[in-house]
């Protein structure tokens, strides 16, 4: 493999944990009404947490993960293909990650694997609100630069 070849893994802007950890910006609680199957938003009180690594924020945890898993497709690196994915997942009453979806494409290529790495996560502590686990939507960046 190219020695050249680094990959910047971004994940900022819409990705915010807590201010706890020194980040800023809104996470949204999922409700599902019974009556009507729709879903409306609003800030969680405490946002779920990635705990995969001991002494780590719950960013640097699950960048950390990210940056481990991510392996740049060889055809896209050969045709120097590059961008940034938008992803936007849940974090489920369990932990789980769910639902991932492509909200901004760079390159089928780069989508695929920014996917699987993302539905590759081990499970989170969930979020809560007035003490009962709920849904919780991300959105992340993630960015394939070859150098």
């Amino acid at each position: 493999m190219n020695t050249l070849l680094k990959i910047k893994i971004v994940l900022v802007a819409l990705f915010a944990l807590s201010s706890n950890y020194g980040l800023c910006g809104n996470s949204e609680m999922l409700f599902q009404s019974k009556q009507t199957d729709t879903i409306s938003y609003v800030d969680v009180e405490q946002k779920p947490e990635f705990k995969k690594f001991r002494d780590m924020t719950s960013y640097e945890g699950f960048s950390r993960n990210i940056s481990g898993q991510l392996r740049y497709p060889v055809k896209a690196m050969t045709e120097g293909i590059q961008g940034t994915v938008h992803i936007q997942f849940i974090i489920n009453t369990d932990g789980a990650v769910t639902d991932a979806k492509i909200v901004k494409s760079a390159h089928p290529l780069l989508d695929a694997e920014a996917l699987r790495v993302i539905n590759m996560s081990p499970k989170w502590i969930p979020g809560r609100h007035q003490g009962q686990p709920v849904r919780v939507r991300y959105s992340v960046p993630v960015s394939f630069r070859l150098r």
